[in-house]
């Protein structure tokens, strides 16, 4: 279950942008709300705006991050299997200043999953941790740990492997193929 997406340096999408499903206290909709063990997810959302404003490149930015994820495959392995640099997916990052031009994009998701709607797992996806990302990342699984004791946490990223102790919890940095197979 799809929690909150982010990303920034994406088509019209300079700074940080969050899609964030988590529910409101208003009770208007909902059959809309499903319970995640303490929590309240929103199971629908829409995105809406005056034309030319964006809509579509949220939707374009969730399928890239989809897409990169689930070719990420073919940019391990060895040999004949292993695409080349050259065959990655490419990405339109914010053209209007040069400094977005050139810098790196971001793709961020944070998601529940488990058997039954019986959360099991907490996963933070991202392309790598980074000095910028890291701190957010290991303090948003945290917080969703202590919203969701039963949890375990878990970061996946393209190619790191660690563990992080923060808190009094350890938490698993794995690269995606480890996760897909797992």
């Amino acid at each position: 279950m799809l929690i909150q997406f982010r990303f920034k340096n994406f088509k019209s999408f300079k700074d940080d942008t969050i899609l964030d499903l988590s529910a409101t206290k208003i009770t208007e909709h909902s059959d809309r709300v499903v319970q995640a063990g303490n929590e309240k997810v929103l199971s629908t959302a829409a995105i809406f705006g005056a034309n030319a404003s964006g809509k579509s490149n949220v939707i374009e930015a969730f399928r890239f991050m989809a897409t990169y994820v689930i070719e990420s495959f073919a940019f391990g392995g060895e040999g004949d299997e292993k695409k080349s640099k050259t065959k990655k997916l490419k990405h339109t990052p914010f053209l209007f200043d040069k400094e977005s031009r050139d810098s790196e994009s971001s793709f961020e998701g944070d998601f529940l999953y488990g058997h039954d709607s019986v959360p099991e797992n907490a996963v933070q996806v991202c392309y790598e941790l980074t000095s910028e990302n890291r701190e957010r990342e290991v303090r948003g699984l945290v917080e969703t740990c202590r919203k969701f004791p039963e949890v375990k946490p878990l970061i996946v990223t393209f190619n790191q492997k660690d563990k992080i102790s923060y808190d009094g919890m350890i938490i698993e940095a794995i690269p995606a193929v480890e996760f897909f197979t797992a």
